[in-house]
């Protein structure tokens, strides 16, 4: 276990808190991997996926909550299988999430990014765009496709609701986080679209 100082606190418009913190050497990680942050002692727990990738000089988290900096954690080492797909793979790879599941997919979108394509999609679930969280990755100059499912819109859809309109044949991956609802639906999608289960990875 580490005990690491609050370095940085950003609350966004979209109501999501950043914190960031001091990396400790030799704290490594992959994409999809999560950390088990105890604020203060007896308190329960938050299991957060790393929302940084690990090149990045910073670990950072992404939750709702009120935090000050300078706050001492502890930050577990890195829990959990992440997604056990080829980063490498010269076929687009499809993103599928909503809420703070973008934590997750963020530093897969990174590592992407960081191999140089430029073909992937990420469909990406939130009540609207106000209150999107402000992450690079959900840019439009990001380098990935952005595409949206508003759920508190005039014509509410949800992420398994637009997953029924994607041509998914090209993909070489999906890389799907969510609540276990989404998931499910998520998958019976791509299912019935032929998309073979063994290539749809999630990180739990």
């Amino acid at each position: 276990m580490n005990e690491l100082k609050i370095r940085g606190v950003k609350k966004d418009k979209g109501g999501f808190t950043h914190l960031s913190f001091p990396k400790p050497e030799n704290y490594a990680f992959t994409p999809g991997q999560y950390a088990i942050l105890t604020f203060t002692a007896g308190d329960k727990p938050k299991y957060l996926a790393f929302a940084s990738h690990t090149t990045e000089a910073d670990l950072l988290f992404v939750l709702r909550g009120d935090f000050s900096a300078g706050t001492e954690v502890a930050v577990s080492a890195p829990q959990g299988k992440g997604f056990s797909c080829d980063f490498g793979d010269t076929k687009p790879m499809l993103f599928l999430t909503h809420g703070t599941g973008i934590s997750a997919i963020r530093p897969a979108l990174i590592e992407r990014k960081k191999r140089g394509f430029e073909n992937d999609v990420l469909l990406y679930g939130i009540a609207s765009a106000a209150q999107e969280p402000e992450l690079d990755c959900l840019a439009a100059d990001f380098g990935v496709e952005q595409l949206r499912a508003f759920s508190a819109a005039e014509y509410k859809a949800y992420v398994q609701d637009r997953a029924h309109t994607l041509a998914v044949e090209h993909f070489g991956a999906v890389l799907l986080v969510g609540s276990k609802e989404m998931m499910a639906s998520c998958r019976e999608v791509l299912a019935a679209k032929g998309f073979p289960a063994e290539k749809v990875f999630s990180n739990y």
